[in-house]
C-alpha cells in the first residue's frame, strides 16, 4: 500500500504501539518457516537430530514405543480434534508433526495477544486524537447491549470505520477467524469452532483477494468448522494479513492528524523534549558533559559568535 497523507507527514513512519507490535510479531512468518524446516530435517535425519541435541546439551530422544508416544500425545493434544498423522510415518515423524502443531498454536495465541495489545495502545496515544467512543470500544471500556464484550475483530472494524480506512473488511474478518480459532484451541472444555455468519460471508466473498501465497480461505474455513488445527499456511497467512491491517491503520492514524507541516514540527519537538528529559541523555548526545547546553538560561546569554565557535567544535 502507498503511504497516506502529505509527504511531510511521512516523516513519522510509525507509532510506538506499532513499533512494539512489529518487534513482537514482525518476523513471525520467517521464524515459523524456519521451525518447519528444522522439524522436517529432524524427521528426515535422526542421526543429525541426535548430534544437534548433543551440541545443544539438551535431553532429547525420539519416543521409544507406541505406548509412550500415545501417552505423550494425550498431554500435547487435549484440544480440538485428534491430529491426523500419516499412517506410513515413523514415530519420529509423528513427534515432529505434533511439535509443529504445538508451535502453530503458540504463534496463533501470541498473534492474537499482539493484536489486542496494539489496538488498545494505539487508541490511548494522545497525539492521535482518537475519539472517545472509539477508544472505549477498542479498550473494552464499554460493552455492547446485553453486556456482551466487543470481539477483537469488532474493535478493529470500529477503528477502521473511525479512521475511514477503505477495503479492510476482509482483513478484519481474517482477524475474526484467527481469534475464534485461538479461543477454541485455548479453551479446551466447551470449545466452540463457530464464526459469525457475517464474517464467514465476508471471507467467502473476498476469497479471491485473500489468496496470499496459495492460501485458500474456503479450505481454512472448512478446517475451522471441523475443529481441526490450523496448518502452517493458515497461521502464517493470518499473521501476514494482521500485520497489513495494523500497518494500514497506523499510516492512516498518523496522516489524519499530521495534515500540516507545522503539526509535524510541533510533534517532533515534543518528542525531542521527551527523549532529552534527563541530563544523561543530553550528555550521551553530545558525547561530553556540557553545562551550557544543559542550562537553557546560560545558553541564552551566550553571544552569537561564541555559539558559532562551539558549533564548529562539534563538527
Amino acid at each position: 500500500m502507498e503511504p497516506l497523507g502529505p509527504i511531510y507527514a511521512r516523516a513519522i513512519s510509525r507509532t510506538d504501539a506499532f513499533r512494539r507490535f512489529q518487534r513482537a510479531l514482525g518476523d513471525a512468518t520467517l521464524h515459523l518457516n524456519t521451525v518447519a524446516v528444522g522439524l522436517e530435517a529432524i524427521a528426515s535425519d535422526l542421526s543429525a537430530a541426535q548430534k544437534a541435541a548433543k551440541a545443544l546439551n539438551i535431553g532429547w530422544r525420539p519416543p521409544a514405543g507406541a505406548k509412550k508416544a500415545a501417552k505423550s500425545a494425550s498431554v500435547v493434544e487435549p484440544l480440538a480434534k485428534p491430529i491426523s498423522l500419516p499412517t506410513e510415518g515413523t514415530k519420529l515423524r509423528d513427534l515432529t508433526a505434533r511439535s509443529k502443531v504445538f508451535v502453530l498454536r503458540a504463534v496463533l495465541v501470541a498473534a492474537c495477544d499482539c493484536l489486542d495489545t496494539y489496538v488498545a495502545e494505539l487508541v490511548k496515544t494522545p497525539w492521535l486524537k482518537i475519539d472517545a467512543s472509539t477508544a472505549d470500544i477498542c479498550t473494552k471500556a464499554v460493552t455492547k447491549p446485553g453486556k456482551i464484550a466487543w470481539s477483537l475483530a469488532e474493535r478493529y472494524t470500529a477503528l477502521c470505520t473511525a479512521l475511514q480506512i477503505p477495503s479492510m473488511e476482509g482483513r478484519c474478518a481474517i482477524v475474526a477467524l484467527g481469534s475464534r480459532w485461538r479461543n477454541a484451541l485455548v479453551h479446551a472444555e466447551g470449545a466452540k469452532f463457530d464464526l459469525d455468519s457475517s464474517d464467514r460471508q465476508t471471507l467467502t466473498s473476498n476469497a479471491d483477494g485473500l489468496c496470499k501465497a496459495g492460501f485458500i480461505v474456503t479450505q481454512a474455513l472448512e478446517r475451522f468448522k471441523n475443529g481441526s488445527d490450523p496448518t502452517l499456511k493458515d497461521v502464517t497467512t493470518i499473521v501476514s494479513y494482521s500485520q497489513e491491517l495494523c500497518a494500514a491503520i497506523d499510516r492512516c492514524a498518523i496522516a489524519r492528524v499530521m495534515s500540516q507541516s507545522s503539526e509535524v514540527e510541533r510533534f517532533l519537538l515534543e518528542r525531542l523534549k521527551i527523549h532529552f528529559k534527563s541530563r544523561g541523555r543530553v550528555d550521551d548526545f553530545w558525547g561530553i558533559h556540557r553545562d551550557q547546553e544543559w542550562d537553557m538560561e546560560k545558553c541564552a546569554k551566550v553571544r552569537p559568535a561564541e555559539r558559532t565557535e562551539r558549533a564548529s567544535e562539534r563538527i
